[in-house]
């Protein structure tokens, strides 16, 4: 055997495999092809010469599976451009996981904050706290809830929740300790700040074990009014006397990370493609795009940041006054500054589907195939699998 043919076996044998996540840092890169081939060897100049341990059809739409697939791994990634042939390899053998902004950003879309009160005879006081933090998504985002749970060094636990859902909870005081200090570090700036704030309230006398008393469960009533908005009717009859505490407000709500946006657009954005019929054009129908972020009323102000933020789109207040909309609906705006920017601060989940074929759609847009009986025809297809009919 030769020494070249020896020295790349001995590679093979020895080889051992650490942990990537290596996608996310390619989108950011700008290298994302067709399909994608996972190769057991760290040599790049003997990159065709190996059997594949892994080959994905399309690393656009099975991005997601990649990154969980391919935890604690490394090696010779490749990625293979099915139309013109070209490939692209990257060695990695470094720990990726997703950025700590991205997270709170998702928090303070997805995120859910909740003081159980419940009646307990084992307890001094003759109730049970039980304080925790929670995150609860569709099925197809459960290798998202994974992710973010994986950058979180395993913090809580993740469960299934009926035939559709899956939550993600932290319970536990060390998990809870963890998780607000990062919430410290990296600051939520909707309203849920607000709510974030009254759960660290209750967490401290939690640890101090003020709950053990009947005046320190009366407080915690206190602070579950105006975290829950609604106490349930157990709590009601028992501590009837007792008014919520002042809620803190937040003010001068500033977006200081593009990963604070990309989370929070992943948990809360809308890429979408509308069709309306028309008079005015040859097919019948016009083509426009539309991308959305929706927030309760009281987060108008952030709403208007996100204009300032991006240099483009509107807030629109719904009609019952209780929800408004940011919207960008510009193509101009969408091609060249919302396009761009999701390009460079991915999203991530199936959210990060809608985007890719919002982009396709841009695409045809901006070559006028959309005026075609061809384009338009791809552009219905690529709607018919959007959003919520996505499978």
């Amino acid at each position: 055997m030769g020494l070249k043919k020896k020295n790349q076996k001995q590679m093979t044998k020895t080889f051992k495999f650490k942990q990537v996540l290596v996608l996310l840092l390619l989108q950011q890169l700008g290298l994302v092809y067709d399909s994608m081939e996972i190769l057991g060897s760290v040599s790049s100049f003997c990159l065709l010469s190996f059997i594949p341990v892994a080959i994905y059809e399309n690393a656009d739409t099975e991005k997601i599976k990649i990154i969980s697939d391919n935890n604690k791994k490394s090696g010779v990634y490749k990625w293979v451009n099915k139309e013109n042939g070209n490939f692209s390899s990257l060695v990695d053998d470094s720990n990726k996981s997703l950025d700590l902004r991205f997270i709170v950003g998702f928090i303070d879309g997805e995120g859910s904050f909740s003081l159980q009160l419940t009646k307990d005879n084992n307890y001094s006081a003759g109730w049970r706290l039980k304080p925790s933090f929670g995150i609860g998504l569709d099925k197809k985002d459960l290798e998202l809830l994974k992710f973010i749970q994986f950058s979180l060094k395993n913090l809580g636990n993740i469960t299934k929740q009926g035939n559709e859902k899956f939550q993600w909870r932290i319970s536990s005081k060390k998990d809870l300790i963890s998780l607000i200090e990062i919430l410290d570090k990296y600051s939520l700036i909707t309203q849920k700040w607000s709510d974030y704030q009254l759960f660290k309230q209750a967490f401290e006398m939690y640890l101090n074990k003020e709950h053990l008393t009947i005046e320190g469960i009366k407080k915690l009533v206190a602070i579950k009014t105006y975290m829950n908005r609604c106490l349930p009717d157990e709590l009601k009859k028992a501590f009837p006397d007792v008014k919520p505490v002042a809620r803190p407000l937040i003010v001068n709500q500033i977006i200081y990370a593009p990963q604070w946006l990309a989370g929070f657009t992943s948990a809360e954005g809308c890429f979408m493609i509308q069709i309306n019929k028309s008079s005015t054009h040859n097919i019948g129908f016009q083509t426009s795009l539309k991308f959305q972020i929706t927030q309760h009323a009281r987060d108008i102000d952030l709403m208007n940041k996100l204009i300032e933020y991006l240099g483009c789109g509107y807030y629109k207040l719904r009609p019952d006054k209780s929800a408004g909309d940011f919207i960008v609906s510009k193509f101009s705006d969408i091609n060249e500054k919302i396009i761009p920017f999701f390009k460079l601060y991915p999203i991530v989940g199936v959210k990060a589907l809608d985007f890719s074929d919002f982009c396709k759609v841009a695409e045809i847009i901006k070559t006028n195939d959309h005026l075609t009986e061809k384009g338009f025809e791809q552009i219905k297809l690529i709607k018919s699998n959007m959003n919520t009919v996505r499978k």
